[in-house]
């Protein structure tokens, strides 16, 4: 779960986008099957440079994931995902629709561990709170 949400706060950069700097609250609610949904927050400070790449709100990629099929119509940003380790395999696909001071989106995906099978989605906001503090 903890390389799940490593993996959410590291999305794409919306190839099109402007998004105001400032700071921004991140918001990732993940949803297993037959757990309660977990919710992870935490706020990031966005320079003037960064607003130019958003995937800097969300952080770098993680090892051995790479995104596929990146299609961006002005509006929403969709993706596909897939992470491969010698001990876990995970796929998926996701869609942010972003606006320059907010950003909403979600995140399907699948992880093979040996003969165990996960499906995990994945709810993703964030908004400008003002300034960088």
């Amino acid at each position: 779960m903890k390389r799940l949400a490593l993996l959410l706060l590291a999305l794409p950069p919306v190839v099109a986008a402007q998004i105001t700097a400032g700071q921004w609250e991140i918001k990732v609610s993940s949803s297993l099957p037959d757990a309660p949904t977990a919710t992870q927050a935490l706020t990031r400070c966005l320079s003037a440079e960064d607003s130019q790449d958003p995937g800097r709100l969300f952080g770098a990629p993680g090892p051995g994931c790479e995104f596929l099929n990146p299609n961006d119509d002005g509006k929403t940003y969709r993706f596909d995902i897939v992470c491969r380790d010698p001990n876990l395999s995970l796929s998926g696909s996701g869609e942010i629709a972003y606006a320059p001071d907010r950003l909403a989106g979600s995140l399907t995906v699948r992880t093979v561990s040996g003969a165990q099978t996960l499906d995990v989605r994945s709810r993703i906001e964030a908004r400008r709170l003002g300034p960088c503090q």
